[in-house]
């Protein structure tokens, strides 16, 4: 995360003011207001289950802790939105994303979607049906909490276009993701 405030310094003295352009984010903003955006991040990452699994390998208060002094050094410098691209396979925490977006001003875009580990239920599963699993992840919300995706993550290796991320290319027509 450190590398996260020299960038905001570093593009602060180059005068880089690019905008996001996303419809939902940790709490309401409207897309004018989202100011300097870094457009892939992390707060932190482990394993899909490893929190509620074996809690005691991840210091949540401690990543906690770190992000909100890193995302406040960082908006002291000018940053006023992340976009963390954590998706369920890296551990995505929403409630984190909250806690620490509200204790820092800094507004946080979730993402849906999934890394180079498709998860085993969707392997075989029809495009269409994961479609519908990312859409209600923007449209209705992550994990029952009403925090919104903004953006669908989509990451690729040898393996090739599979039926996880034909999926991912149908929402947009569906969504303002």
């Amino acid at each position: 995360m450190r590398r996260l405030v020299l960038e905001c310094r570093r593009r602060k003295l180059e005068g880089d003011q690019n905008h996001a352009d996303r419809k939902y984010r940790i709490g309401p903003v409207e897309t004018a207001n989202l100011g300097f955006t870094l457009s892939h991040e992390h707060l932190a990452t482990n394993a899909a289950g490893i929190l509620r699994t074996f809690p005691e390998l991840i210091d949540r208060p401690g990543i906690i802790e770190e992000a909100k002094s890193t995302l406040k050094e960082a908006s002291d410098e000018g940053l006023r939105t992340i976009i963390d691209v954590r998706t369920i396979d890296l551990g995505r925490d929403v409630e984190m994303m909250k806690e620490v977006s509200q204790a820092t001003g800094v507004q946080i875009i979730a993402a849906t979607g999934n890394h180079l580990a498709v998860p085993r239920p969707f392997i075989d599963l029809a495009p269409e049906v994961i479609v519908d699993l990312y859409v209600r992840e923007i449209e209705q919300g992550i994990e029952g909490t009403g925090i919104k995706a903004g953006i669908i993550k989509v990451a690729n290796d040898e393996g090739g276009i599979t039926g996880s991320y034909r999926a991912k290319g149908l929402p947009k027509g569906e969504t303002w993701a």
